[in-house]
């Protein structure tokens, strides 16, 4: 068997995240445009893709984890399980963000945007833009929606940047569970990191609970 090198896939993650409105999971935008990639379908004006925001830069990459945990099922003729049985299972997605913004410090510590930032564009009277309430959160934590977009497996074309096979990370529900902190030095970036804990969602399709993780050539896409 030959090594297959377009399996190997290099490169970062762009994050995307969108509001659960009355608890429901954002419609994502259209990717059928023919050539247009994932990235930009995120990116576009449309109704759809107007949900989510683009989180920018990261450090350090995404990561995404699952974390079984299971129990032994002993038996004295073995010395040893017969048998494990699923207790639980825990499904991650962690970085780094690199842009400083209020908004995304909003998203790192899980509080909700609509209520806990106050954007006012333009000239103020007292110069403030942005405002982060830092108010008391209720039991209940803030869920959001989110997305990865990274190269995938397939060929890339040569010397084209942003085109070729993309792979997408979607999470229907995902809540920000690391406590996290942030420093202002002198020879360093302010970043904030954060881990956000997938959960499954009822209204999915069977077996799209937590979500989906696909790959799709733009160039195919018959839209």
């Amino acid at each position: 068997m030959s090594v297959q090198v377009t399996n190997i896939i290099v490169g970062p993650g762009n994050l995307f995240i969108a509001e659960r409105e009355a608890g429901a999971f954002p419609a994502l935008p259209d990717f059928t445009t023919p050539s247009g990639t994932a990235y930009d379908a995120f990116n576009a004006t449309g109704a759809a893709a107007s949900a989510w925001t683009y989180l920018g830069a990261t450090e350090g990459g995404v990561e995404l984890s699952y974390e079984p945990t299971y129990t032994d099922v002993n038996i004295d003729q073995y010395k040893d399980a017969a048998r494990l049985f699923l207790e639980n299972q825990t499904v991650n997605i962690s970085t780094t963000l690199m842009e400083s913004t209020l908004a995304n410090l909003i998203y790192a510590w899980g509080f909700e945007s609509t209520t806990h930032l106050d954007a006012t564009p333009g000239a103020t009277g007292d110069g403030v833009q942005t405002t982060f309430k830092l108010g008391i959160l209720g039991e209940d934590p803030c869920e959001y929606a989110l997305a990865v977009v990274s190269k995938g497996v397939g060929t890339q074309p040569n010397c084209i940047p942003g085109a070729g096979v993309e792979r997408v990370y979607v999470g229907r529900r995902i809540i920000s569970v690391q406590g996290s902190t942030f420093g202002m030095r002198r020879t360093e970036s302010t970043m904030f990191p954060v881990t956000f804990r997938l959960l499954p969602d009822s209204s999915a399709a069977a077996n799209e609970e937590y979500g989906t993780i696909f790959d799709r050539d733009p160039t195919l896409a018959t839209g």
